[in-house]
């Protein structure tokens, strides 16, 4: 058995995905069982796993801990939940690119933790990824009517919220990557700009064009801050936008982890899925790169 002890505290709806299908991958690579935290456990308020998906693959066995004793405060710091328990090994990629050593030769009854922000880590269970992650009705018909409005519409992704001020380790997008993005999509096609910061985006000239639809009415959840001093903060609901990406044609990404599952998500795609060639900052550019980052269908431009 191993398992994703921190899946929810290390963070946000995006980087849960990649964290757990890459549990998932390396648990069938090897011929592991594997496990996740419950939904209802206390330290997890930014856990979203279990909300919006149907997680097909999901049985009570995968329910649970592979470190012992695990404490609220240990979920937020990967060496503090080494020391929960001695007997239980934790290992971490060894970068934000794929760790081939650590996929190839990860030993059963560990505690993955790590970004694990590329689909070689799950590329071999693709179509199970996509069965667990397939939304729930509640979710799916909603979003299903508004899209089906449009007969060409792709998604523009603007991550702003903790990355703004925090330019040295991600990217901003410009509004000239935007522009140079969009002239690989037809003049007509609609855009719909998703975003942590809709209000904002708004109130920008450059998406003023009839063409782009911005949905500004979007509910705020109360959660624990990931740096785990106990305060809380408000943040977007992730599920609605997830879902509406994934029912377009085609994408503009960001540095964001929710936008790129929202492109992977989609089925049938006939138009392109435009990435910015610098994710990161200079700061963690130092020491990773995109290389691993995008499937190789998507077209990666200068920003």
């Amino acid at each position: 058995m191993i398992g994703y002890d921190r899946l929810g505290t290390n963070g946000r709806f995006g980087n849960q995905l990649f964290q757990y299908a890459g549990l998932r991958g390396i648990a069938a690579h090897h011929g592991y069982d594997w496990c996740i935290p419950p939904d209802d456990h206390q330290t997890y308020a930014n856990y979203g796993m279990h909300h919006p998906f149907k997680l097909s693959h999901l049985k009570d066995k995968n329910i649970g801990f592979v470190n012992e004793n695990v404490s609220p405060q240990s979920m937020f710091s990967y060496g503090a939940i080494k020391d929960t328990n001695p007997r239980t090994r934790n290992i971490t990629e060894k970068c934000y690119n794929f760790d081939e050593d650590m996929f190839n030769n990860f030993p059963d009854g560990a505690n993955l933790d790590g970004f694990l922000q590329t689909e070689k880590y799950f590329k071999h269970i693709e179509d199970e990824i996509r069965e667990d992650f397939s939304f729930k009705d509640e979710i799916l018909q909603p979003c299903n009517e508004f899209i089906s409005n449009f007969e060409n519409i792709l998604y523009l992704h603007v991550r702003r919220g903790d990355n703004v001020g925090r330019e040295d380790y991600y990217r901003m997008m410009t509004f000239d990557y935007y522009k140079r993005a969009l002239e690989h999509f037809d003049d007509d096609a609609y855009v719909l700009v998703c975003s942590d910061d809709p209000q904002w985006c708004s109130e920008q000239e450059f998406f003023s064009d009839d063409r782009f639809l911005i949905n500004t009415d979007v509910p705020e959840y109360d959660h624990l801050c990931l740096e785990g001093d106990g305060s809380h903060r408000r943040s977007k609901v992730p599920y609605t936008d997830l879902c509406l990406m994934s029912l377009c044609n085609g994408a503009i990404l960001s540095s964001s982890s929710l936008g790129w599952w929202g492109a992977w998500l989609q089925k049938g795609r006939t138009n392109p899925v435009i990435c910015p060639e610098h994710w990161y900052g200079p700061i963690l550019e130092a020491v990773n790169d995109c290389r691993d980052l995008y499937p190789e269908d998507w077209t990666v431009i200068e920003n």
